[in-house]
């Protein structure tokens, strides 16, 4: 048995069918990867505030990139729901970053170790991009704590025995993953706005990540229908 077959499949996808996807998501992990240079570069303030609230912003936009580029791996291995796992934690990455802008002040409360849970996170958070979606992130939490946070033998968690390539599921996957990339993104400008300040080129590049996204994923749905 070849353990990477799915993988192969996945990647050999990726240079063909899916190159746009692929393309997409590089520019996505590019842009993620930038974000955080900026941030590493306000780390060294004379301002302690600034530089406590700048180094906590930085340290979990760093962990949301890994997570994202662990559940893209786990994705393209063919391991949706475990990669649920992942997405869930990373969605708290993303709220974790509002949280903060929000109110700046709440910086003390990680470098005393006192953060709220996530939930109590997500009912503190009154933010009107966030609001619009809150909805669906509930559902999504919901689901992802159902059957790929914690094991599960419910019927829909259960898998086949075979794990096998599946170019629509990858690409539904890869959706996913772009439009939480996008709100990080989007995050990490205000972040850095709070104490700094993101550079003409890089804005705009960020708005151009979410507006081909947006339109490359919107053309395959409306071919699908």
């Amino acid at each position: 048995m070849d353990i990477w077959n799915v993988r192969n499949q996945a990647l050999a996808a990726l240079d063909t069918d899916l190159k746009q996807e692929k393309e997409l998501l590089d520019e996505g992990f590019l842009l993620l990867e930038q974000c955080i240079e900026l941030l590493c570069s306000y780390t060294d303030d004379d301002d302690q505030d600034k530089a406590t609230f700048i180094a906590y912003c930085c340290a979990a936009l760093v962990k949301a990139r890994r997570l994202a580029l662990s559940s893209y791996s786990l994705c393209l291995d063919g391991l949706a729901f475990e990669a649920g796992a992942l997405m869930r934690t990373l969605i708290e990455g993303w709220q974790t970053l509002i949280f903060f802008r929000l109110d700046p002040q709440r910086i003390k409360l990680a470098v005393d170790e006192k953060m709220p849970t996530a939930g109590e996170i997500a009912q503190k958070i009154d933010d009107e991009n966030h609001n619009e979606i809150k909805d669906a992130l509930w559902e999504l939490r919901k689901h992802y704590n159902q059957f790929s946070s914690h094991f599960s033998l419910q019927l829909e968690a259960l898998m086949s025995i075979s794990i096998i390539f599946d170019a629509d599921m990858l690409r539904t996957n890869m959706r996913t993953l772009f439009t939480i990339i996008g709100q990080i993104l989007c995050e990490s400008a205000l972040c850095i706005s709070v104490f700094g300040s993101i550079s003409y080129s890089l804005g705009e590049r960020i708005d151009a990540f979410r507006e081909n996204g947006f339109s490359l994923f919107a053309t395959q749905e409306d071919s699908e229908q």
